[in-house]
């Protein structure tokens, strides 16, 4: 059975978003009815929307609603009520949701739906009350000023009884003879159906011709040429503008277009070099005219989708293949959460100790998130034990502190600390928080000889190598909520690499100012409860955590082996990492579904394992976009025939939110002890996705 894709919004919407647009309309029309049927009242109109008529794109629930007020229209009328009308109402200028939108007032007249003058609505309006004095109104009719000429080019061939009569009429027929489709959709419509025999380039669709094509379709939503390199969001292209120009498309390229394709191939650029050979791929191969493959064709390769070549090895590139083994863990999490795989909820209120959020509100003009999962006693620290004199310790970020406190605990642990070959141990942190640093600039007047080491951010990890003398590469990492898995993939391919001959990895993040918060909350991220819901209807966001996690890393000589030389125990193994950034993305900080799909595949092939070899997910934040990273492997161990089973596991199950450490969510897995692979994903601006097996207590 086939599913229509302008479907696929009813099957997905949330209901809350259903009850938003349900209740101003039809909640209230039953009300009203409720009251208003014991009273003699002559007229009743009720204010529909056009949509009901024509259907709007991505506004289904919006749709549905307004066509139930028709319908109660329709209703109360049979039941002989008087007067009774419900009027379809195009846009209005000069305010509302259309009028006070310039790219929806542009989207409609492109359309052939100019914006309602007041003067044009008032006088719509005193016709149809005027109609009701006359006992001759209608249940339902449409105020909308149409352009015909445009909009019977685009709404014939959908409507095409509706509008017939329109079609039949003289103005209609001189303003649009036949109603044909542009040249341009017409070449590219016949080439794909009719070029059976001839290869792609002689059956006319150059990548010139796609180019074009595209370039048209964009200038018919905008309503001007855009950039090939300039992201189409940047140009003024709405959501619903994307949902416009992705249908628009797939009419006239005759091809299934996924529904995220704007997001996907943000530029013209990327949309031609999507789009040309989807269209090429269009066209059946005849062996007698382009000695195409006879007889049995290759299997597809699992790890080649989404029109991106399979991964191969450069030529003469030395590529080390050694595994990571985990020895040691160190935590802190809000209440002990990561110490167990048990499930706890930590989030809670934030503490004055942090900020006033009745403060916030103020500031933020709308009530704050008041929900985070913090650490407690983030200023207790001995000084002393570290050698860090207490002036120097006023100063010194918190986030140095629990570094330096979870790497003593990891290094420590090591037997051959204080030996030559410790030394050559390198240190990478991932850390991006320098609210510390902001608050001691606003309380402090003067500046002290630790002002410039107390907060940086290089200094987190730069204080590690000098305490403990180690001199291998040292870096700090920041790439926002992916800094810690960034990390880890630094210290892997340092080791890979043998710059060091172990790494200490750590990842620490602190809220201490409501600024990012509240950036954040006006930026529609943040969760209201400060929890994620990962993968619910539900979801509204992710909550702010806290944590500090630290791993001691070293090459393994022997995978077979569960202890390293030293008779210390093995907790897990990191197979392979990938590091990507999505590149021209539709905006500044939106994903891309296609770079998420190639790091994914990078991670694999590093890895040496195959899609079926994964028995657990672990999800980052929300994880809704994990779930197109799960589609992706679904689709890979598919394309192979080969078996896969997926587990979930994400850190709502913990109930500590987003911690913005990645590094704990390695902590996680290794504490789950039972599976053989799992999968870390960093779903963001810069994506890393790092394999590991963890060994279960059987083979201990």
């Amino acid at each position: 059975m086939e599913v229509d894709s302008r479907a696929i919004w009813v099957l997905t919407c949330v209901v809350q978003g259903l009850r938003d647009v349900w209740a101003p309309k039809v909640t209230s029309a039953q009300l009203w009815s409720q009251i208003s049927c014991s009273h003699s009242i002559t007229t009743q109109v009720l204010f529909s929307s056009v949509a009901a008529l024509l259907g709007s794109a991505g506004q289904a629930n919006y749709s549905a609603a307004n066509g139930a007020l028709d319908g109660l229209a329709a209703h109360w009328a049979a039941q002989g009520r008087a007067g009774v009308s419900s009027i379809q109402w195009g846009g209005w200028a000069g305010g509302g949701m259309a009028g006070g939108d310039a790219g929806t007032a542009a989207r409609l007249a492109r359309m052939g739906m100019p914006l309602i003058t007041p003067s044009q609505g008032l006088a719509a309006l005193a016709s149809v009350l005027s109609s009701h004095s006359m006992q001759a109104s209608s249940s339902c009719m449409a105020a909308v000023p149409v352009v015909w000429s445009t909009f019977l080019t685009r709404f014939q061939k959908k409507h095409q009884a509706v509008f017939s009569e329109f079609v039949a009429s003289p103005q209609s027929t001189a303003a649009v003879p036949d109603l044909p489709p542009p040249a341009s959709t017409q070449s590219l419509a016949a080439h794909t159906m009719t070029a059976v025999t001839r290869p792609a380039e002689q059956a006319g669709i150059s990548r010139d011709v796609v180019h074009s094509q595209v370039q048209s379709a964009i200038q018919a939503v905008l309503g001007e040429v855009v950039g090939d390199m300039q992201p189409l969001m940047a140009a003024g292209l709405d959501s619903l503008g994307a949902v416009e120009l992705r249908n628009s498309l797939q009419s006239q390229l005759g091809l299934e277009l996924p529904s995220t394709l704007i997001f996907d191939y943000p530029t013209v650029t990327a949309l031609v070099d999507f789009l040309h050979p989807q269209l090429i791929s269009a066209i059946p191969d005849s062996d007698s005219t382009t000695g195409g493959h006879s007889g049995t064709e290759c299997p597809p390769d699992p790890l080649s989708m989404g029109g991106y070549p399979a991964l191969v090895s450069q030529p003469g590139a030395s590529v080390s293949t050694l595994s990571i083994g985990v020895f040691a863990l160190d935590v802190r999490s809000p209440h002990g959460a990561l110490d167990s795989i048990s499930g706890k909820d930590t989030a809670g209120v934030i503490p004055l100790s942090r900020w006033d959020t009745a403060t916030q509100d103020t500031h933020l003009q709308q009530t704050s998130v008041r929900f985070a999962s913090v650490l407690d006693h983030v200023d207790a620290f001995d000084a002393a034990f570290f050698g860090v004199s207490s002036s120097e310790a006023e100063l010194m970020d918190p986030q140095q502190r629990l570094v330096l406190e979870c790497t003593t605990a990891v290094a420590m642990s090591q037997p051959q600390q204080g030996n030559s070959s410790s030394q050559d141990c390198g240190v990478f942190v991932g850390v991006s928080s320098t609210d510390y640093a902001r608050l001691t600039d606003k309380h402090l007047s003067s500046v002290t000889a630790y002002s410039a080491t107390s907060s940086a951010l290089s200094v987190a990890a730069g204080r590690v190598s000098y305490t403990f003398g180690f001199k291998g590469p040292c870096l700090s990492v920041d790439t926002a909520c992916s800094s810690s898995l960034v990390s880890l993939h630094s210290a892997v391919h340092a080791l890979r690499a043998f710059e060091c001959s172990a790494a200490v990895n750590a990842g620490v993040n602190l809220t201490l100012m409501p600024d990012t918060p509240s950036k954040f909350q006006k930026a529609g991220m943040l969760s209201m409860t400060g929890r994620c819901q990962t993968l619910e209807q539900g979801a509204d966001g992710y909550g702010r955590s806290e944590a500090c996690v630290a791993m001691w890393l070293q090459t393994l000589d022997d995978r077979s082996s569960s202890t390293d030389s030293h008779g210390m125990q093995l907790l897990a193994v990191i197979q392979g990492s990938a590091v990507k950034q999505d590149g021209r993305s539709s905006t500044l900080t939106a994903p891309n579904g296609p770079s998420q799909q190639e790091v994914l595949r990078r991670a694999l092939l590093d890895a040496a394992t195959q899609p079926n070899d994964v028995a657990l997910n672990q999800l980052h934040g929300t994880g809704k976009q994990a779930c197109m990273l799960l589609l992706c492997l679904y689709r890979w161990a598919q394309a192979a025939c080969l078996p896969i089973q997926l587990c979930l596991v994400s850190k709502p199950m913990f109930g500590i939110g987003m911690l913005m450490t990645p590094g704990a969510e390695t902590y996680v897995m290794t504490s789950c002890l039972t599976y053989r692979l799992l999968l870390a994903t960093s779903i963001c601006k810069a994506c890393c996705v790092c394999l590991l097996s963890c060994t279960s207590q059987d083979d201990m």
